[in-house]
C-alpha cells in the first residue's frame, strides 16, 4: 500500500471518528427526548452504542452522562450476574439456562404525549409508563419468554420508573418495585450528584436480584435512615 493510500485512509477514520464524536456531543447536550429518536445499547451498530456512551454491547443507554461509565460498567456487570445466576419461571429460561433480563435507559428528560399540559403526579407516571414500554417494544425486550425489566430514569422529570415484562411480573410485583423505589430514594435526591444516581442504580438492581431470590426481608430494608 502507498504513502497516499494510508493518507487516505487515515482521513476517513478521522472523519468517521469525528461524525460520531459529534453526533454524541449533540446527544449529551439534548434535553428533551423521543422514544423513537432513543439509542439501543445492544444494536450491532457500533455507532449507535457509541450515543449511548458504550462501547461494547451493553445493558446501558446514557446519552446524556448522568452517571459516569465506571456506574455504567458496575450496573453492566451486576445485569449480566442477575442474568447467568437467577432463575425465571418458564420453560425456555430453563431450557436455555439463564434468568431475568434487566436493562436501563437514563435521560435528562422524556417527551410527553400530552403536550403543552401540566401533569399532576398520576400523569407524569402515566407519562413514564407509555415511554418506558414503547421504548421496550423499540427495543424488542420481549427475551425468551418476557421475563425482561426496564428501568427508566428521567433526570429532570424526577422520574424513577420499572416497567416489568409478563414473566418478570410474576415475580417482581408493582408493590415490591414501589418499596424497593422508596427505600432507595435517599440516591435520587440530588439530580446532579452522577455519583449518587450511579449507586442508587446498583442498588436498586441488586435489590430486584433479591427478590427474584427470593429474599424479601432484606429487599425492602431501608437506606441511610430512610424508611421503604
Amino acid at each position: 500500500m502507498g504513502k497516499w493510500s494510508v493518507l487516505v485512509l487515515v482521513a476517513i477514520a478521522v472523519a468517521l471518528a469525528e461524525g460520531v464524536n459529534q453526533y454524541r456531543s449533540r446527544d449529551e447536550f439534548r434535553q428533551i427526548w423521543n422514544y423513537t429518536d432513543f439509542p439501543d445499547p445492544q444494536s450491532p451498530n457500533e455507532e449507535e452504542r457509541l450515543r449511548c456512551h458504550r462501547h461494547s454491547l451493553s445493558s446501558v443507554c446514557n446519552p446524556n452522562n448522568i452517571i459516569s461509565k465506571t456506574d455504567a460498567d458496575a450496573i453492566d456487570n451486576e445485569i449480566i450476574k442477575i442474568y447467568r445466576e437467577t432463575q425465571c419461571s418458564c420453560h425456555e429460561c430453563y431450557k436455555n439456562k439463564h434468568g431475568y433480563a434487566i436493562r436501563v435507559a437514563l435521560i435528562n428528560e422524556f417527551e410527553k404525549f400530552r403536550k403543552n399540559a401540566p401533569l399532576s403526579k398520576k400523569e407524569l407516571l402515566w407519562e413514564a409508563k407509555m415511554f418506558t414500554y414503547l421504548l421496550s417494544q423499540k427495543w424488542r425486550m420481549q427475551g425468551s419468554c418476557n421475563e425482561t425489566v426496564l428501568i427508566f430514569y428521567s433526570k429532570n422529570d424526577n422520574v424513577l420508573f420499572t416497567l416489568t415484562r409478563e414473566i418478570a411480573g410474576k415475580k417482581l410485583f408493582d408493590r415490591d418495585i414501589a418499596r424497593i423505589s422508596m427505600a432507595v430514594r435517599s440516591y435520587f435526591v440530588n439530580s446532579d450528584d452522577t455519583r449518587s444516581i450511579g449507586d442508587g442504580l446498583l442498588e436498586l438492581i441488586r435489590r430486584y436480584r433479591l427478590i427474584f431470590d427470593g429474599k424479601y426481608q432484606d429487599a425492602f430494608k431501608s437506606v441511610s435512615g430512610t424508611k421503604p
